[in-house]
């Protein structure tokens, strides 16, 4: 009998003790730096050059509904607007990966605010909670960003959201609570945080690697307040009311777009639309018109 609970407790602890280790390679993965993600977008083909980083921004600071400090670039067209995007970056891949983004809403016009969640780029904090504390955040953005309008002598700033991988997630979810949004972008999402975590483990490590996922959930929980099972954007997708399309790369082999197309079969509504040949985040360096063509004609018809 005293063996057999010895053992159990060995069995538990090293159970536990992998659970931690699948946590913390999901939620506390090595911060990238600035420089080496201009070299990886460069390198994909998704900037041509380092043209875009040489173009003005404003750097504003905030605060992370976690306590961290947090930082983003605002950039501004020519003209005064009270148009704006809230641009949404992925997976521990910071602002420089949004600015392949910037002209499909600058030359329109339309200023783009790029936050670095907490735990990437500069902004400080630690984990990465798939959208569970970066949706919160991202609503206190659109908070600052009516604020400037007001500022500037508007009535009222007129607002849309994108997102990039994690960022697109995010954005579905802040789409599905924020009021008051004209739009919202979501490039290569996921369904929710369960569904990645899954795909991601089979892929990364094994079959077998998925049953460490409910001690994962735990230590996840225990290190950063985060609930995996509360960011769920495909179970709740029908409130999603605003004009809202996914674009998604067909050869995406990091979330596969059949993933992402949950989201649309729960609504819909929301467009949807296929990059042949195009990798995870790489839908707008694969098919650089194409994908132009459908951000516009979409912003159009939102009449944004």
């Amino acid at each position: 009998m005293v063996w057999a609970i010895a053992i159990a407790a060995v069995l538990a602890l090293v159970y536990l003790g992998i659970g931690l280790v699948f946590a913390r390679r999901a939620i506390d993965p090595p911060r990238r730096l600035y420089k080496d993600v201009l070299r990886e977008e460069l390198e994909c083909g998704n900037l041509k050059d380092d043209t875009l980083l040489q173009l003005p921004f404003q750097q504003v600071s905030g605060q992370s509904v976690r306590g961290c400090p947090l930082v983003a670039r605002l950039y501004r067209p020519k003209e005064k607007s009270a148009r704006y995007v809230l641009f949404l970056h992925g997976y521990n891949y910071p602002y420089i990966s949004a600015l392949k983004y910037l002209p499909l809403f600058l030359e329109r016009g339309i200023n783009v605010l790029i936050p670095d969640h907490a735990g990437a780029g500069e902004s400080g904090g630690r984990y990465a909670t798939f959208g569970y504390f970066e949706q919160q955040d991202a609503v206190n953005w659109l908070g600052r960003i009516r604020g400037w309008a007001r500022d500037e002598g508007f009535s009222a700033a007129q607002i849309g959201v994108m997102g990039e991988s994690m960022g697109a997630a995010t954005a579905l979810l802040v789409a599905q609570k924020a009021k008051g949004l004209r739009f919202c972008i979501a490039d290569c999402p996921y369904p929710s945080w369960m569904a990645i975590l899954r795909y991601r483990a089979r892929v990364e490590i094994g079959p077998w690697a998925v049953g460490f996922i409910p001690a994962a959930r735990l230590w996840i929980y225990l290190l950063s307040g985060a609930r995996v099972k509360k960011v769920d954007i495909a179970a709740h997708a029908g409130e999603i009311g605003m004009p809202a399309m996914i674009i998604h790369g067909e050869a995406d082999d990091y979330i596969p777009w059949e993933l992402s197309h949950r989201i649309v079969e729960a609504n819909p509504a929301i467009a949807y639309h296929l990059i042949p040949g195009a990798r995870h985040a790489q839908s707008i360096g694969r098919a650089p018109k194409a994908y132009r063509e459908i951000v516009w004609q979409f912003l159009d018809q939102a009449g944004f």
